[in-house]
């Protein structure tokens, strides 16, 4: 197994989260980006919102794994949850840090999460299944789960 360090994203970060999101290819990455500047060097200022809970996942002081909770005055309680890998680094057991950290984050914070992940994404599909999110609706090519705490 490889040494990580895995931490809250502090504002010092935003440089390197831009680098982060600058190697990502949304194409192959299947992100959900309808709401954010597509722009990798602005995406990072983007995602440093106060609705939302940041971790980033370091190697090496890279950051090779990014994973937020968004806080949405629509859903009351219930963030949606977000996470990255870079390509080199999947299937390795990161994604599955990520979550467990982000679902421990919400421990007495959150009633639930959300997440939408697009239909054929299997893999996000299987792991997100793996830690009792449940499918709560299937629209346009997507596919809502939702974890109960």
């Amino acid at each position: 197994m490889i040494n990580l360090e895995v931490r809250e994203v502090r504002k010092e970060d935003i440089s390197k989260l831009s680098e982060f999101f600058s190697s990502m290819d949304y194409k192959t990455n299947q992100l959900y980006t309808h709401k954010f500047n597509k722009d990798p060097s602005k995406r990072a200022k983007d995602l440093f919102y106060e609705d939302s809970d940041k971790l980033i996942v370091l190697k090496d002081r890279e950051i090779i794994a990014w994973g937020n909770l968004i806080r949405d005055p629509a859903y009351p309680g219930v963030p949606s949850l977000g996470i990255c890998v870079k390509p080199e680094y999947r299937n390795r057991g990161i994604g599955h840090i990520l979550v467990e950290e982000l679902i421990d984050f919400g421990i007495g914070k959150y009633k639930g999460i959300y997440i939408q992940v697009k239909k054929e994404n299997l893999i996000a599909l299987k792991l997100y299944q793996e830690y009792n999110f449940k499918i709560a609706e299937e629209k346009n090519g997507m596919v809502c789960l939702r974890y109960e705490y």
